[in-house]
């Protein structure tokens, strides 16, 4: 089929081309690019760098569909030329976004997102289409159309993400049509968008404590990830319990302890499957900010994390995980002490503790390294904190405090530390407001 279609590719028109390329990422869409048969890869290749002379883009009877098929295709087959997706979207562009179904303005937008080949008008017009008819979308539409936005971050906007978290609400009020994978994919896309939806979260987050029997650990730790990133003062109560963040923890947060905790055989049998590295770090920073704390869950989490390192080796996304467990694990040390609730006897083994806080360390230095990593904001307090206090006192950008709290400005002398809180530090709350986010209230507690 393939040395078929390379063969007459230029007589396609734009039915025949979306059909024979959506056929063909069906059948090789789990297969990776280096195993794809030559054929494959040659008829992808060519019909990429041809598409917008190609008849299927010459005729005026294409549609929505059919560019919304070819667009998936090449995304589904792991095609990286932006040729191909700009020759879609100047195409769509000339239709009109307006006039696309629901459906093709997600499958577009998905597949730009997974290609990495999202641009801003592209973007900003389907975003601009979607948020006038987000009412039409089904689950999967919803989740694809926000995901995309999330993980592009391009036009992520206030608009769309309204609409989309209205439309979610009343369908999950509805119908109770999202998938636990569509939960989570959806609370994710709002939580990296940096939007508390405050209709949606309440109702997602119940429709996903109906759906804990479905889900897999790594539904289950994006979920509370996402519950930590946009929680704060006023809404931790509503991703906890009613007692704030020193409740009783929400089913969620209780059923992730559990499966972390219990036995192989005794755990659910689909969150027996999947709890690595990453899994297991990303629950426990989560808890950490929202203040919920297990010293039992921090010793399994470096059980879990020093067998994948003698595993892994040398692996700096490894690294990540052995941060975000200092982190969880200082947090909980913290609080927990402060509380008159740290028992000790957890049994973390030094050498560990002494790795995971370097890792911390070097973490929190590489990527706060220098004024370049500073705001404008952040650099003008810190020029007027200078001229307050004159030259004889010591005045530090980027203080770090045990290995894993940097801090903006500090004066050691005077043991205070100003933290400068610019646009990105802040959730919006739609309808529209502001709200600490949940990872720098959760560092104000420890501080």
């Amino acid at each position: 089929i393939c040395v078929g279609a390379l063969r007459n590719g230029r007589g396609f028109n734009s039915a025949g081309l979306a059909s024979v390329l959506g056929a063909l990422a069906r059948a090789c869409r789990e297969m990776p690019t280096a195993q794809q048969p030559p054929s494959l890869t040659a008829f992808v290749s060519t019909t990429a760098q041809q598409l917008g002379s190609l008849r299927a883009f010459q005729d005026q009877e294409a549609r929505g569909m059919e560019l919304a098929q070819i667009c998936w295709a090449f995304a589904a087959l792991g095609h990286k030329g932006h040729s191909a997706y700009g020759a879609v979207v100047e195409r769509a562009s000339q239709i009109g976004w307006e006039s696309l179904e629901p459906r093709d303005l997600a499958t577009i937008a998905w597949s730009l997102a997974a290609a990495g080949a999202a641009r801003g008008p592209a973007m900003e017009g389907i975003a601009a289409a979607a948020a006038l008819s987000a009412h039409a979308f089904d689950s999967q539409g919803l989740t694809n159309l926000c995901w995309a936005m999330a993980s592009s971050e391009v036009a992520c906007t206030p608009e769309l993400f309204s609409a989309a978290g209205a439309a979610a609400t009343a369908a999950i009020a509805e119908c109770d049509a999202f998938s636990g994978r569509q939960l989570s994919n959806l609370s994710w896309a709002f939580a990296t968008a940096a939007y508390f939806h405050t209709d949606l979260m309440p109702v997602l987050t119940a429709a996903a404590e109906r759906r804990l029997p479905e889900l897999f650990a790594a539904e289950l730790t994006s979920l509370l990830w996402s519950l930590a990133v946009l929680s704060d003062a006023e809404n931790v109560a509503a991703a906890v319990g009613e007692g704030g963040a020193s409740a009783t923890p929400a089913p969620l947060a209780a059923l992730a302890l559990r499966a972390l905790l219990a036995d192989t055989a005794a755990a659910d049998a689909r969150l027996r499957l999947g709890w690595g590295a990453r899994e297991v770090a990303n629950l426990l920073w989560s808890l950490a900010v929202l203040g919920i704390h297990s010293e039992a869950a921090i010793a399994r989490g470096a059980r879990v994390l020093s067998g994948a390192l003698r595993g892994a080796g040398e692996d700096v996304a490894l690294d990540v995980h052995l941060g975000q467990w200092y982190v969880a694990w200082f947090a909980c040390s913290v609080e927990l002490n402060l509380q008159g609730q740290l028992s000790g006897s957890s049994g973390i083994d030094a050498d560990w503790l002494q790795q995971c806080r370097a890792v911390a360390r070097q973490r929190a230095e590489s990527q706060h390294a220098g004024p370049e990593s500073s705001s404008r904001l952040h650099e003008w307090v810190s020029r007027e904190v200078r001229a307050v206090v004159g030259q004889g006192e010591r005045v530090v950008d980027e203080f770090l405090i045990a290995d894993c709290l940097l801090v903006d400005v500090a004066l050691p002398a005077r043991r205070t530390v100003l933290e400068v809180d610019g646009p990105s530090h802040f959730v919006a709350l739609l309808p529209l407001s502001a709200s600490a986010g949940g990872p720098g209230a959760a560092e104000r507690r420890r501080l």
